[in-house]
């Protein structure tokens, strides 16, 4: 079998160190993304060769079953034996100096909150109770609109997950839809249980809020809504 051959890039010395390589998914279910997401993955591949992370971009279109269209990405990334993944929605603007931060950090599972399209702002993180308004905080579940997956947790992923045949592919049936009860989880959720039953913490960077792109900009910042949130509860129990 012939060796695979990775970017490497030269650091002080002459000494030569292989780059992280990190896969980019979005699913774009109509085969359209937003300016302002593009801006953010060309900040990101800028900045991303200087932090020696090699980035790789997946635009998944015209699957309307958005499970699926994950799972596509998700194999992509097993396969391709990448260091790490992200998902980034097509209409999400994240902070690329706050990605980069999130893939050097040694975690498995990171959230990157993204504000949702309301102007009552709010997100889709849960939590069994409020934590802190620290920089990491775990979470029970969480959105996949900004989402990051180490290496470890894309295997583990896979080997736990059962091979489906879809549209002429074979890949890993790693989200579903399903129901709990007669509640239904979407594929975020089912995702967050799979990990939690593999063992894996799910962590939230609050260190900056994604923008979510809608008829018009949403902007927000999540640490300040904690920090509000335990101001209250402090208040309610003096």
């Amino acid at each position: 079998m012939a060796k695979k051959n990775y970017p490497v890039a030269k650091i002080t010395g002459g000494v030569k160190k292989q780059l992280k390589r990190v896969l980019v998914g979005t699913p774009a279910l109509d085969g359209r993304v937003d300016a302002w997401y593009c801006f953010a993955l060309h900040e990101l591949t800028k900045k991303a060769q200087a932090n020696n992370i090699d980035v790789s971009i997946s635009l998944l279109s015209y699957e309307s079953i958005l499970p699926m269209a994950r799972n596509e990405l998700l194999t992509a990334a097993v396969q391709g034996e990448f260091d790490g993944f992200v998902f980034i929605d097509s209409d999400v603007y994240c902070h690329s100096d706050n990605l980069i931060s999130v893939i050097n950090a040694g975690k498995d599972v990171v959230c990157i909150p993204t504000v949702k399209k309301s102007d009552q702002e709010s997100y889709d993180i849960y939590f069994n109770e409020i934590p802190e308004a620290k920089e990491w905080v775990e979470a029970n579940r969480v959105s996949t609109s900004c989402l990051y997956l180490s290496k470890k947790a894309l295997k583990v992923l896979a080997d736990n997950s059962t091979q489906t045949l879809f549209r002429g592919k074979v890949l890993k049936n790693i989200c579903q839809y399903d129901f709990i009860g007669e509640a239904f989880m979407g594929e975020d959720i089912y995702l967050c249980e799979k990990l939690k039953a593999l063992g894996f913490n799910i962590w939230v960077n609050t260190t900056t809020t994604c923008m979510h792109i809608g008829p018009k900009v949403y902007t927000g910042n999540f640490k300040a809504i904690l920090e509000n949130v335990n101001q209250s509860e402090q208040r309610s129990n003096t």
